[in-house]
């Protein structure tokens, strides 16, 4: 690739990563701002406090998984380290595009403990697939549950269930090869497919250490962490009188979280803030509102 092209390439990404803020500014100047500073200062301050210590522990929660995952690895890590670390990492991915607070976590990993850079990825996926596959869960409950019937309920129930075959065949190394392999002999499409068959090779290895029993806790601390972010949530939605029920918020929630995934923006800000505003707006809640919630969420999240 020249040199022009992959300035243009970066160039590109940038631009996309900038789409979010663009579209964050475009839903702040369409609403009643007015009717911000009005929602704030009527905010319940008990459920303000209510939330505070759910997202901090929620974090600490996460900090401890990791450190059982890299145990699982036989890599010791002391947990005020992981702390610390989990924490720099959240905070890059925040300020930066991608998922840099993720590869920054390798490279600490590297440089402390000598960790193979394959093994500290392999800690950071497990790490992230826990995440997707109890998000997608929680979806689907509160969805099945607590979403309002039509299009969108069904649409999402669909892509959830993809999302789960995504990572059951991910984390099933003989189905995923078998697929690659099969990828490799399409027309066109081998070079494409065998760097990627290369770079899980290298992933799985250090994964099929993990036993299915040393992923029963971590799993579990998954199910704590995000009911931690729900509850903390929903005391932010409490505090700013919005009607919505608990089932309901975690549908909002969980939907929007998975939104602030696509790579168009800086940890989500302007995707979540737009897929807040259009789930509020089925349950009849106005634009200031889930802005205002949105706002709230990412401060009490940092």
């Amino acid at each position: 690739m020249s040199a022009d092209a992959g300035a243009r390439g970066r160039g590109v990404r940038l631009l996309g990563r900038g789409l979010g803020l663009v579209l964050l500014v475009g839903l702040w100047l369409t609403i009643d701002f007015a009717r911000v500073p009005a929602l704030l200062r009527g905010a319940d301050p008990w459920c303000l406090l209510l939330a505070a210590p759910c997202f901090l522990a929620s974090t600490l929660v996460k900090a401890v998984r990791w450190r059982l995952i890299l145990r699982g690895l036989d890599v010791d890590y002391p947990l005020g380290r992981c702390l610390s670390v989990y924490q720099a990492g959240a905070f890059l991915g925040f300020v930066t595009p991608g998922r840099v607070g993720d590869l920054a976590r390798t490279a600490w990993l590297h440089e402390e403990r000598g960790t193979p850079l394959a093994v500290g990825v392999a800690s950071v996926l497990a790490d992230r697939l826990l995440d997707l596959a109890l998000l997608g869960a929680a979806a689907g409950l509160a969805g099945w549950v607590a979403a309002p019937p039509g299009p969108l309920r069904a649409a999402t129930l669909a892509l959830l269930g993809l999302l789960a075959v995504g990572i059951l065949v991910l984390a099933t190394p003989g189905v995923a090869r078998a697929l690659l392999d099969a990828g490799t002999r399409l027309p066109g499409a081998g070079r494409i497919v065998a760097p990627v068959r290369r770079a899980l090779a290298e992933l799985w290895r250090p994964l099929s250490r993990l036993a299915l029993g040393e992923l029963v806790v971590p799993a579990l601390l998954t199910a704590v962490q995000w009911a931690l972010l729900f509850v903390g949530g929903f005391a932010l939605i409490r505090a700013l009188g919005i009607p919505l029920g608990l089932g309901e918020a975690v549908w909002c929630i969980s939907l929007s979280t998975a939104v602030s995934l696509v790579p168009v923006s800086v940890s989500g800000i302007g995707t979540r803030d737009a897929a807040l505003v259009a789930l509020f707006s089925t349950r009849g809640i106005g634009a200031p509102e889930a802005l205002t919630f949105a706002l709230l969420y990412l401060v009490w999240s940092l």
